[in-house]
């Protein structure tokens, strides 16, 4: 009957049926179309010679190249958010608007602007690298604009959203045909009824991965084009680059966003060759002064700029006034390299020395007489190994033959369960709400609560977070570490225990200080052969007997020596011989012949000498790693080709988790059979300097997305008992107890970060400076916590505290001298200079207090080891004693940095027995988790006193 039917509605020629024949006759025109525009990007990407987002600068920022082809795709945002808004056609089609074609429409509306202004942004609207970032935060302005009245959060959440963001990620992943194939594929076997049930969950689990590592790949385009943007505009200009809007963007660090800040006003002084013979060039600041180094370390690749009138009309730059060597250097020593010394990785320094690969001797000609400036490159090599380890975990659930090592990862992360989102990390949790349930304690597998490492003994929620790592029956395990509460103890103990069962382990970090901490920690302990992978001047000397390069190097030495005894005397005889054939000019043929035939001989055992070195060499290699059962890297390091190339592991743990960026963690992720992640989401976040790509989520570490946030657990007691709960296959916990803060400093960060659940041991819980040998008993060092207000008893603020812009960044000279004389007192007391610690969340800030207690202490002997840094570099660092210079003082009440509140919460933590807070109250006061951190100290028997009250009054006994 339906048939018939049809076949009526089709003579009577009908609406149905017309409509239905132009729609099948219009599928050849639209394929063709598709594939039109499929050349044309693919022409593209040939033409600019990249996959990856144009930088404003690159597309024309000044001939208008990057403003014609923005308003390219605003005009075409705006046709799509009023079509999918008002609905009807293909507009309200949940499948992703089929007809939708972002090249064809972008092409369209830069038509109607007028020619490109450049043949660079003229091929960009083909390169949906570019053009995809452009049209979707476009659409998604006009979307909560006009669809949600200002909303981002129900805009974020909208149908109308992911419609939007679908079409785009369906076109970028494999064009409409390849998605209709995949609909029909599943449409059939939902119909049948006869498919696998395994392999509809597998279809599924790829979807969401597929769709996913899609949007992660943009991100890391779009940080990538951030990065590049920030050092071209630091390579031309010597002046501090400008900061972002932190009074926006509060949660992005300052010194993400000094990333290419340039160390500027350098000389070339002299050029030497390391121990190594690699060439080395040494620079000076220009007046004789120390080196800012600003946020450069050693290791880093940067970029050299050279000024003057000389050098500019040798190869002038497109703003006239500098010139950029395309040759990347290396900083390798933060130190005078002529006298072998150096100052080490971080601060100020006297020299910075490069290693140069190419032609050292040409470089330093030009550079002679020169001003000098270094900027830091784009991590390129990062870069690509994050992408392709998004690569790799996208591939993952398609495998059909064979199983990956971590497919078990893959797919408890990937969960139906568990929403696979990119969620702005700007909250203290931001898991994304899979129900947990407590997991009982006897079903985790037993292990020893003596330390293997340590021969100590570990407490009751330390001992949880090791049964739950040894435990094969949960994929992933994410262990939370407070500050104070032994993390890197229970790392160590992790990693120790998995290789004395027979596991071998991938250790790795963000971070080569918290890899190298791990290296020496490990060392010694029985079972662990332990292997460091990483550049030999990014490794600690205490961890370099470790790294893998060493290890060769000890393992090939009596080789080696054997050798180049051997082929010295090869070499004299060689040398005698060619002298006696140079010299046998009258001697019979058959004796030049046989003295011929020995040279060759003996060049021939030479070539197979270096030969056999090479095979030798790597031979041990190969020894060294298939003996060693824990190698430890960066994460990015555990990209490296060496270690990809290894067998697969039966663990991987992350340290520091937290602070990794979801794609920097799948780099050694994607290795192992089961993952644990440790570290603080309550903390600070991955390092972003992009503030798009960070409200787009890019700054969620995996353990974020991963962690549940304590109020959506379900305690059924007081909340001190160590307990573990999972959610399909994650399991996680918290430990909970800290053994470094007294218990007012404590206290604070419990209730605000941690749900109330960290307690102080006894050991710390009422410890104070006045318990410390030598320290005098006063108002100060009886209490805990103090607050100094810049203000006057009046209200006033006097000038010199009021905050100062300078460049990119904010300093305050009255919180400066304020905190010189409040160490000064605090060294009169007793205090020792190295159990104080002096932090501020902004980097210019760090350098004024740094000159202002080197005058101020001049004349105070040791007074050189107070510790002076930034809140970020602190961060895993203690002291018994931390004063905090907030800088922050103006009539809008703004605080910066300082409303990210894991920012602040780092900081408190860092104070064993003593904490100062130096700051405006009133301006602190006007951030909400701020002003209970002062609530606190006024609650808590601690003080909040004026500045002009500081000495006499305090101070006495």
């Amino acid at each position: 009957d339906d048939a018939r039917s049809r076949t009526r509605r089709r003579r009577r020629g009908d609406g149905a049926g017309h409509q239905s024949d132009r729609e099948a006759s219009a599928r050849p025109d639209r394929a063709d179309a598709s594939a039109r525009w499929r050349r044309l990007e693919r022409d593209a990407t040939t033409t600019l010679g990249t996959r990856d987002a144009l930088s404003k600068r690159t597309l024309g920022a000044d001939d208008g190249g990057y403003e014609w082809l923005r308003r390219a795709c605003d005009d075409v945002a705006e046709d799509v958010v009023r079509g999918v808004i008002e609905g009807g056609g293909e507009w309200s089609r949940e499948d992703g608007m089929v007809g939708f074609d972002l090249t064809a429409a972008t092409t369209a509306a830069a038509r109607r602007g007028g020619e490109a202004p450049n043949a660079t942004c003229g091929a960009a609207i083909a390169h949906r690298a570019t053009t995809n970032p452009m049209f979707l935060r476009a659409a998604f302005e006009r979307l909560v604009r006009d669809g949600f009245d200002g909303d981002e959060a129900r805009a974020k959440e909208s149908a109308a959203w992911g419609w939007i963001r679908g079409a785009i990620a369906k076109r970028s992943s494999g064009g409409d045909r390849a998605d209709a194939a995949r609909a029909k594929r599943m449409a059939k076997t939902e119909d049948d009824g006869t498919a696998d049930v395994a392999e509809r969950a597998r279809e599924a689990t790829r979807v969401r991965v597929s769709t996913f590592v899609e949007r992660g790949r943009e991100l890391l385009a779009i940080e990538r084009a951030r990065e590049m943007e920030m050092a071209a505009e630091t390579a031309v200009d010597r002046e501090d680059v400008e900061d972002v809007d932190d009074e926006s963007s509060g949660f992005v660090s300052e010194e993400s966003s000094e990333f290419g800040a340039a160390v500027s006003g350098l000389r070339l002084v002299g050029a030497t060759r390391g121990s190594d013979g690699k060439a080395l060039l040494v620079l000076r600041a220009a007046d004789g002064e120390a080196i800012a180094v600003n946020s450069l370390t050693v290791g880093d690749r940067v970029t050299i700029s050279a000024y003057g009138d000389e050098f500019a009309s040798a190869d002038e730059s497109a703003d006239g006034g500098a010139a950029t060597f395309s040759s990347e250097a290396t900083v390798r020593f933060m130190g005078d390299a002529l006298n072998a010394t150096a100052k080490g990785r971080y601060g100020d320094a006297s020299s910075i020395s490069l290693e140069y690969a190419d032609d050292e001797q040409a470089l330093a000609r030009a550079l002679s007489g020169l001003e000098i400036c270094l900027s830091r490159a784009p991590d390129e090599t990062t870069y690509e190994r994050q992408a392709r380890a998004l690569d790799i975990l996208e591939s993952i659930p398609a495998v059909k033959r064979s199983k990956p090592a971590c497919l078990r990862v893959v797919k408890t992360i990937f969960s139906e369960d568990r929403p696979a989102m990119w969620r702005d990390a700007r909250d203290f949790y931001g898991g994304d709400g899979a129900g947990f349930a407590a997991v009982p304690t006897k079903s985790l597998k037993r292990v020893d609560a003596q330390s293997l490492a340590t021969k100590t003994s570990f407490d009751e929620s330390q001992v949880l977070a090791l049964r739950a790592a040894a435990s094969t029956n949960y994929p992933v395990v994410c262990i939370q570490g407070p500050p104070g509460t032994g993390k890197t103890s229970v790392v160590v103990e992790i990693i120790a225990q998995a290789a004395a069962r027979g596991e071998r382990v991938l250790a790795c970090a963000p971070s080569n200080l918290a890899v190298d901490n791990l290296v020496e920690r490990l060392d010694g302990v029985t079972d662990v052969r332990a292997v460091r992978f990483g550049a030999p001047e990014r490794i600690s000397a205490a961890a370099l007997s470790c790294s893998l390069d060493a290890k060769v190097s000890e393992a090939t030495e009596l080789f080696f020596q054997t050798q180049r005894v051997e082929s010295s005397e090869t070499s004299t005889k060689l040398r005698a011989l060619m002298d006696r054939y140079q010299k046998a000019t009258n001697v019979p043929k058959k004796q030049r012949e046989k003295l011929q035939s020995e040279i060759e001989a003996l060049k021939k055992k030479l070539k197979t000498t270096v030969s056999a070195g090479t095979k030798h060499r790597k031979a041990s290699q190969a020894k060294i790693l298939r003996e060693a059962n824990v190698v430890l890297a960066t994460n990015a390091g555990a990209g490296m080709d060496t270690v990809q190339q290894l067998p697969p592991f039966d663990l991987v743990v992350v340290d520091e988790a937290a602070q990794a960026s979801e794609p920097l963690s799948w780099i050694p992720l994607v290795r192992g059979r089961r993952a644990v992640l440790i570290g603080d989401p309550c903390q600070l976040a991955p390092v972003v300097r992009s503030l798009e790509a960070v409200e787009a989520g890019l700054a969620r570490s995996l353990m974020s997305r991963l962690m549940p946030a304590p109020e959506y657990l379900d305690d059924e007691d007081d909340g001190w008992n160590a307990r573990a709960y999972a959610s399909s296959g994650v399991l996680t916990l918290t430990l909970s107890t800290q053994y470094r803060s007294h218990e007012t400093i404590s206290s604070w960060s419990s209730r605000e970060a941690y749900g109330g659940r960290l307690r102080a041991a006894e050991s710390v819980r009422g410890a104070l400076l006045r318990d410390l040998p030598g320290v005098q008993d006063t108002q100060i060092t009886r209490i805990p916590m103090l607050m100094i207000t810049t203000r006057s008893p009046y209200g006033r603020i006097p000038a010199e505290c009021n905050e100062r812009r300078v460049g990119g960044s904010y300093i305050n000279e009255g919180e400066a001298t304020t905190a010189a004389a409040h160490v000064l007192m605090m060294l009169k007391a007793g205090v020792r200079a190295s159990d104080i610690a002096v932090i501020s969340p902004y980097a210019a800030q760090v350098r004024l207090l740094r000159s202002v207690l080197a005058v101020a202490l001049e004349d105070v002997e040791g007074a050189d080891a107070v510790e002076i840094s930034s809140i970020d570099s602190f961060q895993g660092r203690e002291a018994e004693c931390v004063i905090i210079s907030t800088v922050r003082s103006n009539a809008r009440r703004g605080v910066g940095f300082l409303s990210d509140n894991r920012r602040m919460n780092v900081a408190v933590t860092r104070g064993r027995r003593h904490v100062t807070i130096i700051g405006d109250d009133k301006t602190i006061m006007g951030d909400a988790f701020l002003r209970r951190l002062v609530e606190h100290i006024e609650a808590n028997a601690a003080a909040v006193i004026p500045r002009v009250d500081l000495f006499a009054p305090v101070a006495a006994t």
